[in-house]
């Protein structure tokens, strides 16, 4: 039985790769981590890029409660089962009213809302194919996961 997501949102990830949306955090919970992003931008003077971008639940305390979120890691169970590991995350940001979207990889997002107006967000996730190993296993053993 998922913890989160229903019997309908599982079938929907196993038939077509993605499931989306999923209420996963409070008003609250975005407008914090949104805070803690625009105050580095702000001290630093400039928009997060790379490094920090990358893998930036080891640098920042507002990635690190995204990336072990209950709500979250129920969703993500519910699709690819209990042994979840979170390997590189990178983050993609789309700035309000801005035309500009960044092309995402195949791979699972969580997108998280804060623009006010709906066509200010991402207008949906990019799936990826089922069953599609993220890299090959070594010496013919399984791969050790996939997202």
């Amino acid at each position: 039985m998922p913890k989160l997501l229903t019997a309908q949102q599982v079938a929907a990830y196993d038939r077509d790769g993605y499931v989306f949306p999923i209420d996963v955090l409070s008003a609250s919970e975005v407008a914090q981590a949104r805070s803690e992003l625009e105050n580095w931008e702000r001290e630093n003077g400039k928009a997060i890029d790379f490094p920090e971008k990358s893998k930036s639940y080891l640098l920042f305390e507002w990635a690190d409660r995204l990336v072990h979120h209950p709500r979250i890691l129920d969703a993500v169970e519910d699709v690819i089962g209990s042994d979840i590991l979170v390997y590189h995350p990178t983050l993609f940001l789309k700035e309000a009213r801005t035309p500009r979207l960044r092309a995402l990889a195949p791979r699972q997002h969580l997108l998280l809302p804060g623009a006010p107006p709906a066509r200010d967000r991402v207008g949906g996730a990019v799936g990826c194919e089922r069953g599609r190993w993220l890299h090959a296993g070594a010496a013919g053993k399984p791969p050790l996961g996939r997202i």
